[in-house]
C-alpha cells in the first residue's frame, strides 16, 4: 500500500536524524569552535596604549579576521565538502547494499518520498548546525560590543551556499554509483577535474611543443573546479591603510556572491538530476561502480585519456636525462601515451565489470580507437596544428611584457612591448637552429633558458620558455636574440627596476648589512647604521646609472668580476608600512663608487675585504698548502 504523502515521509526524516546523531553532533561542535569560540578567543586580547576608537577598530579587525582568516577558515570549503559528502553517503547508505536497497524499496513508499525525505534530512543536518554557529556568533559578538553583524551574515550565506552545492553534488554521485567508496573519490575528482585535465594537457604540450613548457602559467583558479575556486575567490578581500607604525585600518569587502549564486543554481540543477536518476535507478546494479549504463563509456574514455597523458609526462620526466634531441623526446612521449591509453582503457573496463576477462572484440576495437585518437593529439602538438608555438599576442592586446634571461625585464611602453614581440618572433623563426644548438651536448653550457611573459588586457597571461644560445658568436652579433636581451638587461633603469623594484627611488631603508671575508677566509657580518645604509644605497644607484653592471654571460667573466659578498637590504616602499622587502645588492668589480665609499667608511680594509670566487679558491689552496 503506497503512502498518501507525495513528497515527504516524517518517519524516514526522523529516523535519519536519530540514527545519524553522532555525525551531526560532531559537525555542530566543529562549527561552534570555528565561529563563536573562535570569535571569543580573538576578542579576548588585552591592549594598552590605544585610544578607545583604536581599541574598537582593533577588535573589529580581530572579529572579521576570526571569521574569514581565523583557525580553520582556509579549510572552510574543504570542511563543507567533506561534511556534505559524508552526510550524503550516510542518508543514502541503503543504496549501496542490495539487501538494504530491496528492503527500502519494498516499503509502501514511493521513490519520490524516499528521495526527498532522505535528501531533506541530510540538508537539515548540514544547515541547522550552521545556523546554531551563526546565532552563537551573534551572541558572542553583541556581548563583546561589536555591532557589525553583516560579516556574520555573510559567513552564514557563504557557508550555507557551499554546503548546498557540495551536498547536491554528493547526492548526484550517489545516484549513479553502486559502490560507497566511489562517492568520495568522484567528489574529489569532479572538484579538481577541470584544472587537473588542463594541467595534464598543457604539461604534455610543454614536453614536446617548442616553448610551451611554461604555458600553464600557474592558472589554478577556475569556476569549473569548485573546491579550489571557492577557497580562493569567495570570501574576504581587504585593503590595508596604515595610520601609524603599529595601527592599521582595514577596508573590508566580501566578494564572490555572484559566483556563489551560480553554484547555488547549479546545485538546484544537480538536485533535480539526482531525483530523476533515482527514479530510474535499477536495484540490481547495486554494487557496480557505475549504476547508470550510459555513463560507462565516458568513464572508460576519461580514465584512458587522462592516464595516457599522465604516462606521457611521467615517461618524459623519468627519461629526460637520456633524451638528447626533441625528436627522441617526442618518440618517448608518443609511445608512452599509446601504451598508457591502452592500459588505462582496459583497467577502467575491468573496474566496471569487476573481472579481468574484458578483452572482447568490441572493446579491443574501442580501445584501439582511443589509442589512435590520443596519438593523433600528440602528433598534432608536434606539428603545431593548434598554432600555439607560433602564437604572439597582438600589441593592442598586451598590457605589459616581460623577458627573463639574466633577470626579469618588465616593459609597459608600446616601444618596449614591441621590442619583446620582435624578440619572441626571432626566437620562433630560429626554432631549428636553437634546438640543434641545445641538443649538442658540447654546446649546452652556452644555452640560457629565457622566459617571455605577456600580461593581456583580459586578465590572462601567456608564457613561453626557450633555450637561447649565448655563446661569444651570438653575443657579438648585435641582431641576435641573446645580444638584444643583453642590451635590455644592461639598461640601468631596467636593471634597477628588475633587481630592486619599480619604486627603487622611493624606498625607505629599514636595515642593511654586508658580509666580508678576513684574510683566513672567516666570514663576518657588519650591520650598517641608517646614515651609512642610505649613503651606500645612493652610491650603488649611481654605479648602476653609470652602467657599472656585470651580467652572467659566461662563467669566466662572472667569476672574475662578481664578488661573493652580499650587501643585504631590508626596505619598505610606503612610509610606516610593516611589510618589508628583502633584496641583495650584487656587487662587482666595476661598482667603483660603492667600493670607494665602503673604503672611506672603513668598512672594507686589509682585514675585511670583498672577494671573488677565484681569489677565494686561491687563498684556500694556499692555506691548504701551508
Amino acid at each position: 500500500m503506497k503512502s498518501k504523502r507525495s513528497f515527504f515521509n516524517g518517519m524516514i526524516f526522523r529516523k535519519n536524524l536519530e540514527h545519524l546523531w553522532p555525525l551531526w553532533m560532531i559537525y555542530t561542535i566543529v562549527l561552534l569552535l570555528m565561529v563563536p569560540a573562535n570569535i571569543l578567543a580573538n576578542l579576548n586580547f588585552s591592549y594598552s596604549g590605544y585610544t578607545e576608537a583604536e581599541l574598537q577598530q582593533l577588535r573589529l579587525n580581530n572579529y572579521v579576521f576570526s571569521l574569514f582568516r581565523g583557525i580553520g577558515y582556509e579549510w572552510k570549503s574543504l570542511v563543507t565538502a567533506v561534511a556534505a559528502t559524508i552526510i550524503a553517503m550516510a542518508v543514502f547508505r541503503y543504496l549501496f547494499q542490495e539487501r538494504s536497497a530491496q528492503a527500502y524499496h519494498a516499503m509502501p513508499l514511493s521513490r519520490r518520498e524516499l528521495f526527498f525525505s532522505n535528501y531533506l534530512a541530510g540538508l537539515t543536518m548540514l544547515l541547522v548546525p550552521a545556523l546554531l554557529a551563526f546565532f552563537g556568533g551573534v551572541i558572542v559578538t553583541v556581548l563583546s560590543g561589536i555591532t557589525a553583524l553583516e560579516y556574520l551574515l555573510a559567513w552564514l550565506l557563504i557557508f550555507s551556499g557551499e554546503c548546498f552545492f557540495f551536498y547536491s553534488m554528493a547526492v548526484l554521485i550517489c545516484m549513479f554509483t553502486g559502490q560507497l567508496w566511489v562517492v568520495p573519490v568522484f567528489q574529489l575528482i569532479f572538484n579538481v577535474l577541470f584544472i587537473g585535465v588542463r594541467y595534464l594537457v598543457t604539461s604534455l604540450m610543454g614536453t614536446i611543443g617548442y616553448g610551451l613548457s611554461q604555458s600553464y602559467a600557474n592558472r589554478q583558479n577556475s569556476i569549473f573546479s569548485p573546491l579550489i575556486f571557492m577557497i580562493n575567490r569567495i570570501g574576504l578581500r581587504y585593503k590595508e591603510n596604515y595610520d601609524s607604525w603599529d595601527m592599521v585600518n582595514y577596508e573590508f569587502e566580501i566578494v564572490g556572491f555572484r559566483y556563489l549564486g551560480i553554484y547555488v543554481v547549479v546545485a538546484l540543477v544537480m538536485s533535480a538530476l539526482a531525483y530523476l536518476l533515482y527514479l530510474r535507478r535499477k536495484i540490481e546494479m547495486t554494487g557496480d561502480v557505475l549504476s547508470i549504463w550510459e555513463t560507462r563509456p565516458l568513464f572508460r574514455w576519461g580514465v584512458a585519456v587522462c592516464g595516457a597523458f599522465l604516462c606521457g609526462m611521467c615517461a618524459f620526466g623519468l627519461l629526460s636525462n637520456w633524451i638528447r634531441t626533441p625528436r627522441a623526446g617526442f618518440v618517448v612521449v608518443l609511445v608512452a601515451v599509446v601504451l598508457g591509453a591502452l592500459f588505462c582503457f582496459f583497467a577502467a573496463q575491468m573496474l566496471l565489470e569487476k573481472r579481468i576477462a574484458v578483452f572482447q572484440k568490441k572493446r579491443i576495437g574501442e580501445g584501439l580507437i582511443c589509442c589512435f585518437l590520443c596519438s593523433i593529439f600528440v602528433i598534432s602538438i608536434k606539428c603545431n596544428a593548434f598554432g600555439l608555438e607560433t602564437k604572439i599576442p597582438d600589441a593592442d592586446e598586451i598590457v605589459s611584457a616581460r623577458v627573463s634571461m639574466f633577470y626579469q625585464v618588465d616593459l609597459e611602453t608600446p616601444e618596449g612591448i614591441e621590442t619583446i614581440r620582435r624578440i619572441h618572433r626571432s626566437i620562433i623563426d630560429s626554432k631549428d637552429e636553437f634546438l640543434a644548438y641545445q641538443s649538442d651536448f658540447a654546446l649546452s653550457d652556452d644555452v640560457r633558458w629565457t622566459e617571455i611573459d605577456y600580461v593581456l588586457k583580459d586578465g590572462s597571461r601567456m608564457v613561453r620558455s626557450y633555450g637561447v644560445p649565448i655563446s661569444a658568436a651570438y653575443m657579438e652579433n648585435q641582431d641576435s636574440v641573446a645580444s638584444v636581451i643583453y642590451g635590455l638587461s644592461m639598461d640601468p633603469e631596467n636593471y634597477l627596476r628588475g633587481n630592486i623594484g619599480k619604486d627603487y627611488d622611493k624606498i625607505k631603508i629599514q636595515s642593511m648589512s654586508i658580509d666580508l671575508y678576513r684574510s683566513d677566509l672567516e666570514e663576518t657580518y657588519i650591520d650598517l647604521t641608517d646614515a651609512q645604509a642610505q649613503q651606500i644605497y645612493n652610491a650603488y644607484i649611481k654605479d648602476i646609472r653609470q652602467g657599472h653592471i656585470v651580467l652572467w654571460t659566461n662563467d669566466e667573466v662572472w667569476e672574475k668580476n662578481y664578488y661573493m659578498n652580499s650587501l643585504m637590504m631590508e626596505y619598505t616602499t610606503d612610509k610606516g608600512a610593516r611589510d618589508f622587502t628583502y633584496t641583495n645588492l650584487s656587487l662587482n668589480s666595476q661598482c667603483s663608487y660603492t667600493i670607494e665609499l665602503l673604503k672611506r667608511m672603513g668598512i672594507i680594509n686589509e682585514e675585511q675585504r670583498l672577494i671573488t670566487w677565484p681569489e677565494y679558491e686561491r687563498i684556500s689552496k694556499e692555506m691548504q698548502d701551508e
